[in-house]
């Protein structure tokens, strides 16, 4: 398969508003029967809501020259659902009579209209190889706007004078786009160009950022000025505390006690909690109420009220893309946390977060580079990332082990810090029907099983770890084999597949964050059985990347076995590898699972048949 790509924008004023259209153009040249039965069915499906769709062609060209023309009752236009707050139209083709030697093509027109200036994502690779990728642009032109574009991942070429009133961008021989297993974020590896309009001259971040930042902070400042109420409030809800963190998780807790966060955005939806939209932290804290937005200026507020100095730290998740100072846009840092000087250096801080301790970001607010913002001295800092013992899975269980080798007993699972919001987050919404499958399927053991009469603890509390506990099953889990029975004491991580299989890397090997797993197994052999063997595997440990323990121990009266295992990853933000380390991360992860598996005999006790 090969691909080649063409788009563009045109942005033009249009009674009053600013008319803006995109057409976008792919032709595919089909090389195998996979190929063909790969496209038979084609769809782009991240078009945001607010473009409409116009003009819909396709078409096939069969090897003998013969063209057909696909029946527009086969093209699909329909909203897709909504990813990450955002709801996207799905446009789709259904190829007929596709085979090796075909080439396909496709094109649709979009259209905007808007009162504001909005700049464009275009993908300059695909899943398939590009022979030749196109974007020509038609700006918008007014003096005192510029167009400015950025090209990540991908070499291309742009024009600096357009033609026609067109620049165009173009790239050439893009090799197709291959996931491996944890992986960085697909845009940070993915080529693709950004446009964007900006009425900034700073065209160097020493100049451009130090700018925003004092923007920001006036701005700030100003909203986050305490009155006279809230420093009454300030002082009644630190008094007694002796240290400025106490006093900080006090403010933290009064705000998650008493604010009403409504996440929407929506005034409507603040209506509808009795609350109004308050356009500063006074506001909001006398209402008790607002957006998150509101909760983090409350919360820097009542800082300040406290005597602490507190800055405004803006920065862009790294879910989708790591931000760097080069992109001169402020778009590019889309959220804001509150920055409290604590112990000589800034901490950042988004206490009404949900599902995570006061002093938690999300982790994709971890580790990255954000603005603190100061009308005199902006500069870059890192926010914190938490440590392995903060996101732990921790699991215990008690199962009798049966002669046929069937394990069935109870079993609790905790989950802590980032786990914590990641299987709280999970389970919202979830039939009480499915909860018990759900939660099997989070413990990614390698042998097949189930649990049943599935109870969550701490549901109600957010922030506190949630913890289930059922009972579990493993039908024939230990391998019975005459008169032996083999038996892998560690029973969630048994027989898992390796975590790498390929013998080269080509993309970084990217964590999300440090977590750890503790498990501990205790293990009631059958009557009749007795221990024949057993030991603890070697520990392993790549200093200040992870550590790996695994203790198995038999009871003093024979009757059961203990394996407690500890395994840690990511310690001093180790979470992020070049390909040149994947060999020994390799290495240690095929170490870990060879451990895993390490078994245990046991044999029928003497005069036992």
């Amino acid at each position: 398969q090969a691909a080649h790509r063409d788009g563009g924008g045109l942005c033009q004023l249009a009674g009053g508003h600013l008319m803006m259209t995109r057409e976008v153009f792919m032709r595919v040249r089909i090389f195998t029967a996979e190929g063909a039965q790969e496209w038979s069915q084609h769809e782009d499906s991240d078009i945001p809501q607010e473009w409409q769709l116009s003009t819909v062609e396709a078409r096939t060209i069969r090897p003998n020259g013969s063209v057909v023309t696909m029946d527009p009752r086969s093209i699909a236009r329909d909203v897709a659902e909504k990813r990450k707050g955002r709801t996207t139209r799905r446009v789709a083709f259904a190829f007929p009579g596709l085979e090796a030697g075909c080439i396909l093509d496709f094109r649709y027109e979009l259209y905007r209209r808007t009162t504001y200036l909005i700049g464009g994502f275009f993908p300059l690779q695909l899943d398939v190889p590009v022979r030749r990728a196109v974007v020509r642009i038609k700006p918008f032109l007014r003096e005192g706007i510029q167009m400015r574009q950025l090209t990540f991942h991908c070499f291309a070429n742009s024009s600096t004078t357009p033609v026609d009133g067109f620049y165009e961008t173009v790239a050439t021989n893009v090799r197709a786009f291959r996931t491996e297993p944890d992986m960085p974020p697909r845009l940070q590896q993915f080529g693709f160009m950004i446009a964007y309009y900006t009425d900034s001259k700073s065209n160097t971040p020493e100049v451009y950022w130090p700018e925003v930042g004092k923007s920001h902070a006036q701005a700030f400042e100003a909203a986050t000025r305490p009155d006279g109420p809230m420093r009454e409030d300030a002082k009644a809800i630190v008094s007694g505390c002796s240290t400025d963190r106490e006093r900080l998780e006090h403010i933290a807790a009064r705000l998650r006690a008493e604010f009403r966060v409504d996440p929407s955005y929506s005034s409507d939806s603040l209506r509808a909690l009795g609350l109004r939209e308050p356009g500063n932290a006074r506001a909001a804290w006398r209402q008790r109420g607002g957006y998150p937005s509101d909760a983090v200026r409350v919360f820097a507020a009542l800082a300040r009220a406290a005597g602490f100095d507190v800055r405004e730290a803006i920065l862009e998740p790294r879910d989708e893309l790591f931000f760097d100072p080069s992109m001169l846009n402020e778009s590019f840092l889309g959220t804001f946390v509150a920055a409290v000087r604590l112990e000589g250096k800034w901490v950042a801080f988004d206490p009404m977060t949900r599902y995570l301790p006061w002093d938690m970001l999300p982790w994709e607010e971890e580790g990255v580079t954000a603005l603190l913002c100061d009308p005199d001295s902006s500069r870059f800092i890192e926010t914190g990332l938490s440590q392995p013992e903060r996101n732990v899975r921790g699991r215990s269980a008690e199962p009798d082990l049966r002669p046929d080798g069937t394990l069935e007993g109870r079993v609790r699972v905790t989950w802590t810090g980032q786990l914590n919001r990641e299987v709280r987050d999970a389970l919202d919404g979830v039939r009480a029907g499915d909860v018990d499958s759900l939660v099997w399927q989070m413990q990614h053991c390698g042998a097949p099983g189930r649990l049943e009469g599935t109870i969550l603890e701490n549901a109600g509390r957010e922030t506190e770890p949630l913890s289930v506990s059922a009972r579990m099953r493993m039908s024939g889990f230990a391998t019975v084999t005459g008169h032996r029975i083999l038996l892998e004491p560690e029973v969630f991580q048994a027989r898992k597949s390796p975590r790498y299989t390929a013998g080269k890397r080509r993309l970084p090997v990217y964590f999300e964050y440090p977590w750890e797993e503790a498990d501990t197994v205790l293990v009631h052999i059958p009557p009749g059985w007795k221990v024949e063997s057993v030991g603890s595997p070697a520990p392993l440990s790549a200093k200040g990347v992870a550590e790996y323990s695994q203790v198995v121990q038999v009871s003093d009266d024979g009757r059961s076995v203990r394996c407690i295992r500890r395994f840690w990853m990511g310690r001093d933000g180790s979470i992020y590898f070049t390909p040149r380390y994947y060999e020994p991360l390799r290495q240690l992860f095929d170490g870990v699972r060879e451990r895993d598996d390490m078994a245990i005999v046991l044999e029928p006790e003497e005069g036992q048949p």
